[in-house]
Parts: structure tokens; C-alpha cells; sequence
């Protein structure tokens, strides 16, 4: 599943900043979308960040595509806690 997230061409559509949840603080809502190369399988959503994380790649869109994409294929990993209970 994950290699079929790196091939996604990803969009970065629109950036919010919010406070997120569990004193985190404030941070930035990412909403994306993508597609692969015969637009067959879409995702899209958003992707919550640190302002930290944010203004680190702030620099480019590029580099923010990049951010959105190491954090979607960061959810189809396992969880450290859900190994160790197995």
C-alpha cells in the first residue's frame, strides 16, 4: 500500500491554522488531494502539523507536498503500540 502512496501525484489545495487537539498547541491543517497517473485511484484529506513543521517546509509548495506525503504514508504504517501488543 505504501508504494502506491509514493506514486500519488499529491496537490496541496488549501493550509489552515487551527489549534489542535490534546494541548498541542497551535498547528496547521494541510488538505490535499491526489491521484495516480490514470487518475483511476484518488485520496484526498488533510493532514494535521506542527507550526514548526509547517514553516520548515514553508519555503516551497514542493516541499510541502513532500511533508503531506511522508505524513499519509506515516498512517499506513503500524503503530509501534499495536506491535508491541501482538
Amino acid at each position: 500500500m505504501a508504494g502506491q502512496v509514493e506514486k500519488l501525484v499529491l496537490r496541496v489545495s488549501s493550509i489552515s491554522f487551527v489549534n489542535l487537539p490534546d494541548e498541542q498547541g497551535p498547528g496547521v491543517h494541510l488538505q490535499f488531494s491526489g491521484s495516480d497517473s490514470k487518475d483511476e485511484v484518488r485520496l484526498n484529506g488533510y493532514i494535521p502539523v506542527t507550526q514548526m513543521e509547517y514553516f520548515a517546509h514553508a519555503q516551497s509548495l514542493e516541499s510541502l507536498v513532500e511533508l503531506v506525503r511522508e505524513k499519509v504514508l506515516a498512517k499506513f504504517e503500524p503503530d509501534q503500540e499495536e506491535s508491541a501488543a501482538e
